[in-house]
């Protein structure tokens, strides 16, 4: 924090013989150090609702988060986005809204449009929403609910596809999604879904399958008990992502 309006934030993640790479699992291209996140953050919610972020962040799309800390989900793997970028967000009474607008191109995770037929970040010309509010039923007790929508995902490109290449026509998201906290018991739901069919999902040399739109729902509970005197949480969670036609090998 550098004073009550402005603070930064940096994550950096070490990966070691984790890294794709040339070489054996000790050569340096498979062992890296990366800056996943670096931020600065303006605003003083004691003062205003407005707030707003200038860096390398998440972007504000869906939930795509779990009830268990060990378990990932494939929303969070088919759309969550890590991109350049400023969002401008508003917070206040329970109500939360976020928008950014994200630097085009491949990007890092899920966020390609195109620039100027190129695949390179250069503009912001992509953005992403995401409204949600928290409606608090008890001391213990709150209801979640909120939608997102991105105008470019990073499902765009024909086949075959190749990592990090040129869109040749936007494929927005939209994802919706809710979280119910009752006392000791957590439910939560989320649906995401690209607005059109991905068209390197179909395959010319495998023509009986035909496009088909990117889906990722995820659900999950927990309920937190005490065992020995210590607390204990028993969680199921269940997520799936589809990313082409039914019957299709690689759906």
């Amino acid at each position: 924090n550098l004073n009550d309006w402005i603070a930064s934030q940096t994550e950096i993640l070490y990966d070691p013989e984790q890294s794709f790479g040339a070489g054996t699992n000790t050569a340096l291209t498979r062992n890296q150090l990366q800056v996943r996140q670096a931020y600065v953050l303006l605003g003083d919610l004691n003062k205003s609702p407005f707030y707003a972020s200038l860096g390398k962040m998440a972007a504000p799309f869906g939930l795509t988060d779990t009830v268990n800390p060990f378990t990932a989900n494939t929303v969070w793997h088919a759309f969550g986005g890590l991109a350049n970028g400023m969002i401008l967000a508003y917070l206040q009474h329970g109500l939360r809204l976020s928008f950014m607008g994200v630097e085009g191109g491949a990007q890092f995770r899920a966020s390609n449009t195109s620039v100027a037929g190129t695949a390179v970040p250069s503009r912001l010309n992509n953005y992403s929403a995401d409204a949600n509010y928290t409606h608090t039923l008890g001391a213990k007790s709150h209801l979640l609910v909120g939608g997102s929508y991105q105008k470019g995902s990073a499902y765009c490109q024909n086949f075959p596809v190749v990592h990090f290449a040129a869109c040749p026509e936007n494929n927005p998201a939209y994802d919706v999604y809710s979280q119910l906290g009752l006392n000791n018991l957590t439910l939560q739901a989320e649906f995401a879904q690209t607005e059109k069919p991905w068209p390197g999902t179909f395959n010319p040399a495998i023509a009986q399958f035909g496009e088909s739109h990117v889906t990722s729902f995820g659900v999950g509970g927990k309920y937190r008990t005490r065992f020995a005197k210590k607390p204990l949480d028993a969680s199921a969670e269940l997520s799936r992502f589809k990313a082409g036609p039914n019957g299709s090998p690689w759906e």
